[in-house]
């Protein structure tokens, strides 16, 4: 059986705070996941990073969230890089507007 964890990772907090969310956050899924068969980790991102919908629509608002969920994307990327040796999935999806 599929093993997933959907990740709700940015919640308009601070730097400190969502390094210690995120680490707390992994820490309590990672057992979980490795229980599965296939172990998937999904992260909710947003259309607000797209630079082709940026670069379309100027998007004048949001600057600081844009910022955040696209700091975040870089972190879902290491965390795949990380686990990929281990047989787990970590990804970003937007779930568009």
């Amino acid at each position: 059986m599929p093993s997933y964890a959907i990740v709700g990772n940015s919640r308009g907090i601070g730097l400190e705070s969502v390094d210690q969310l995120s680490k707390t956050s992994f820490n309590a899924i990672l057992p979980l996941i490795e229980q599965g068969e296939e172990w998937k980790i999904v992260h909710i991102s947003s259309t607000k990073v797209d630079i082709d919908l940026i670069k379309k629509t100027g998007l004048p608002s949001s600057v600081a969230y844009a910022v955040g969920k696209a700091s975040m994307n870089v972190v879902i990327a290491k965390y795949a890089a990380e686990l990929a040796p281990k047989g787990i999935k970590s990804l970003a999806l937007s779930p568009g507007w």
